[in-house]
């Protein structure tokens, strides 16, 4: 059985009625085992010295760490609780906040943690989360993260270094591409500004395929021309002129319905029958003159009414 003063003095002794006297050792015994009081750590250190032993519990009632109670390690005093922490329960909470702060840790019933606000980071360089969303400063600028009735919202610019995916529909109010861009999908654009080309200007309900089509400016023309190169060129001017450029022009439509004049400044074949339909009369066919070398007779198909020359 253990007693007090001895090597095993650390199990509980057990004292026997009218046969152990109640003695020095018994009394401080006991004391190393309370809790024992003091105004300060300076008295403590004063009246106590080195603890006899570890585990040894004080309270101080004034100093920085007052509030404890603290415990003796073996080589120093412990908070057995920080003193500036508070808890609170309300049956099916547990909240652990600093004492004068409004708010703290909340560690709710079902495994979930509230918390007011949350810094993540050290020398302001990280994230705080609250109510009002997240705001991240990892190098000089701070992004503020929150949502609204479109969805997810930032209020600073979104830079992506690596490839950008999007599943559903993405709506820009504006966009600047300073690179390559590659459109592999149908592209519906309200306006386009290409700095990359010689084009600058809007774009509607317009469809490209195959990347051949040049849009660039000629002033006073907006132009389209292939990328391969060549001489061909559909200018439309913003003085509401058109100009076709090439060297030869196509018109493969069977009726061309010109409602202007028609100005032919170099040599005109006409191939099939030509016919003069004046305002308000019957078309009919057009005759003309022919200029032919030599005493003969014209061997052209020329319609009925030609009047020819010789020379």
């Amino acid at each position: 059985m253990a007693v007090p003063g001895t090597a095993t003095d650390y199990i509980f002794p057990d004292w026997r009625n009218a046969i152990d006297n109640w003695r020095e050792q018994d009394a401080e015994w006991l004391r190393n085992r309370s809790v024992n009081i003091f105004p300060d750590a300076s008295t403590r250190t004063s009246v106590m010295g080195t603890p006899p032993m570890v585990g040894l519990m004080s309270f101080l009632q004034s100093g920085s760490v007052a509030g404890g109670p603290d415990f003796w390690d073996g080589s120093g005093w412990q908070s057995v609780r920080y003193p500036n922490l508070g808890f609170t329960s309300d049956g099916t909470s547990f909240t652990l906040r600093r004492q004068g702060a409004g708010t703290g840790v909340q560690l709710m019933s079902d495994g979930s943690v509230n918390m007011a606000k949350a810094f993540m980071g050290t020398g302001g360089i990280g994230a705080t989360i609250d109510n009002t969303g997240i705001l991240l400063k990892i190098g000089a600028d701070t992004a503020k993260l929150t949502t609204d009735a479109n969805g997810f919202a930032m209020d600073s610019p979104l830079n992506i270094t690596g490839g950008l995916q999007t599943s559903a529909l993405a709506t820009l109010n504006s966009l600047t591409v300073t690179g390559a861009t590659t459109l592999s999908g149908t592209t519906a654009a309200q306006a386009v500004t290409a700095a990359s080309v010689a084009a600058t200007g809007a774009v509607t309900g317009a469809t490209v395929t195959g990347g051949k089509v040049l849009l660039g400016v000629a002033a006073p023309y907006g132009t389209i021309k292939h990328a391969d190169g060549g001489t061909a060129e559909f200018d439309v001017g913003s003085d509401s002129t058109v100009q076709i450029k090439g060297t030869t022009l196509t018109v493969s439509p069977t009726t061309v319905n010109i409602s202007g004049t028609v100005n032919l400044n170099g040599t005109t074949n006409l191939v099939g029958a030509a016919n003069l339909a004046p305002a308000g009369k019957t078309a009919v066919q057009v005759a003309g003159i022919l200029m032919v070398s030599g005493n003969v007779a014209p061997s052209q198909n020329a319609p009925d009414g030609t009047i020819y020359f010789t020379y």
